[in-house]
């Protein structure tokens, strides 16, 4: 993962097993997306996230509650993808705040607090290169959410816009279940790349690539 940063300070025993296990189970996805980074097509990126659900329902009768898991997804495809030596720097109490990911010539985050004349905005996943931002990228399971929650996207990448004009954006959907050809056109019109995960056979580190 590049060099790890301090972590929340753990006292008990089995505290910190715990902590090993989940460190552990998350170094080994790691390792396989990374092992297999030019073979992962869109669709079995949706797959692998909807096979852990599958695996909670077993243990705990219900996935519901558990999240994260799909940012985490994108976030190591897209550090993979780049390829650089990246250094995890924390930017203030782990516990509240997000870490970011410095290489030589990139930084990546997640939900870090971006300043758009004066309005704050937080993308799930930001990429700089050379200091500038450079692209972000918005993650849905589902855009269930009707015209109003496109609408709101659409008008957040068009802030971006404004102050970075040449920004590319992709818009991350792993079902294909309520995207209409209505929010594709809409997405599309303003040059916020629409990628529908399911059933899609393309590579996902080409996608990625497109935006680095």
């Amino acid at each position: 993962m590049g060099s790890n940063p301090k972590l929340l300070r753990v006292n008990s025993d089995l505290a910190r097993r715990t902590r090993d296990i989940c460190r552990d189970w998350l170094s080994k996805i790691d390792r396989h997306i990374a092992e297999n980074l030019n073979k992962f097509t869109c669709n079995d990126i949706k797959e692998m996230y909807f096979s852990l659900f599958g695996e909670l329902k077993r243990w705990r009768s219900s996935s519901g509650g558990f999240t994260g898991f799909s940012e985490f997804l994108i976030f190591r495809l897209l550090y993979h993808t780049i390829g650089e030596t990246f250094k995890a720097i924390e930017t203030g109490n782990i516990g509240t705040n997000p870490i970011i990911f410095k290489s030589e010539n990139y930084e990546i985050g997640q939900n870090v607090k971006i300043n758009l004349n004066g309005k704050k905005k937080f993308p799930d996943i930001y990429v700089k290169r050379n200091g500038s931002l450079v692209s972000i990228i918005q993650i849905k399971i589902v855009t269930g959410g009707g015209k109003k929650q496109i609408t709101r996207e659409i008008e957040t990448f068009k802030l971006f816009r404004k102050s970075y004009p040449d920004i590319k954006g992709l818009f991350i959907v792993f079902l294909k279940e309520a995207f209409t050809k209505y929010k594709e056109q809409r997405l599309v019109e303003i040059g916020y790349r629409p990628v529908i995960l399911e059933d899609n056979k393309t590579l996902i580190s080409d996608i990625l690539r497109q935006i680095i």
